[in-house]
């Protein structure tokens, strides 16, 4: 019986677009899914996060903005533009009622800023943004947490060979020379590790998309 209400709920559907770059909004059963077809148009290759609402009349009846086992495809952060971009929906297994005579699906797209200053201040953070994983915010604490060492290190490094230039017996000379050196070959490794961090950051902020 419910599998019949969304048939019926379908067929006297209305298909929604919010913003711009969604246009060409499609609905189709497959078995017990929807699919759910649209474009998004963008010559530039952006990134969107993609979002769905369904609503009857001004009544929201299911609000989904992450892909899960339920409802997967072209939906949630990260979905670059193109044709044919697909929602597939286990209506039937989610626990939405879509039934009613005024049903609207409404695709909305939010563009994710490629280049942004908190891009370039947080490495990680537009990845981040496009794969929702919070594992990749660690290269924002690896970097600055290497900053910070490779500051740190340099000071010591400094100090150690103030002492070695005001020793006077040839132990603490070999002494402090040798903790300024090796100071500042971990001053220099914990630079290296933030300049390369930073490189990868740059060159993903300003490279071409592609699709995952």
């Amino acid at each position: 019986m419910k599998h019949i209400c969304l048939i019926i709920s379908l067929l006297f559907s209305i298909l929604s677009i919010k913003g711009q770059q969604v246009n060409n909004v499609n609905t189709k059963i497959l078995d017990e899914e929807i699919e759910i077809t649209y474009d998004l148009n963008d010559y530039d290759d952006n990134y969107y996060s993609i979002n769905l609402t369904v609503l009857n009349g001004n009544r929201i009846l299911a609000y989904r903005e992450k892909s899960n086992s339920l409802i997967f495809g072209d939906i949630g952060n990260g979905i670059i533009s193109g044709d044919q971009r697909k929602i597939y929906w286990k209506v039937l297994d989610d626990d939405v009622e879509l039934v009613g005579d005024n049903i609207v699906f409404e695709i909305s797209a939010s563009l994710i800023q490629q280049k942004s200053l908190a891009n370039f201040i947080l490495p990680g953070r537009y990845d981040y943004l496009i794969d929702d994983k919070k594992t990749k915010l660690l290269k924002s604490v690896i970097f600055y947490t290497t900053i910070i060492g490779g500051i740190y290190f340099g000071e010591l490094s400094s100090s150690n060979y103030q002492h070695y230039n005001n020793a006077t017996e040839l132990e603490e000379i070999q002494n402090y020379y040798s903790k300024a050196n090796i100071s500042l070959q971990h001053s220099y490794l914990c630079y290296s590790v933030s300049g390369t961090i930073m490189i990868d950051n740059l060159y993903r902020m300003f490279r071409r998309n592609k699709s995952k």
